[in-house]
């Protein structure tokens, strides 16, 4: 049930990404999901004690990982696709 939270989460920050940042290479969205998801669980399983918990997932980490790999992967995508543009 924990993987629920994290694909929730990974999803909203890969939409959020892809709304907020210029640029739409193409998978973007994809690839930030998939980039967030990874970012949230390599975030919040260490952190697992901080409060508050929903499904035995700690959620601000989770949240602000998701948000910093999905923002992180989008901005290199952008900037190769836009390099090889050039």
């Amino acid at each position: 049930m924990s993987a629920l939270v994290f694909l929730a989460l990974a999803g909203a920050a890969g939409w959020v990404s892809g709304r907020t940042l210029r640029g739409d290479p193409p998978f973007a969205s994809v690839a930030c999901t998939l980039a967030a998801l990874v970012t949230a669980v390599v975030v919040a399983l260490p952190l697992g004690d901080i409060r508050p918990h929903l499904l035995t997932v700690a959620v601000p980490p989770a949240a602000i990982g998701s948000l910093v790999g999905a923002f992180v992967c989008r901005r290199a995508l952008v900037r190769l696709s836009d390099r090889r543009r050039t």
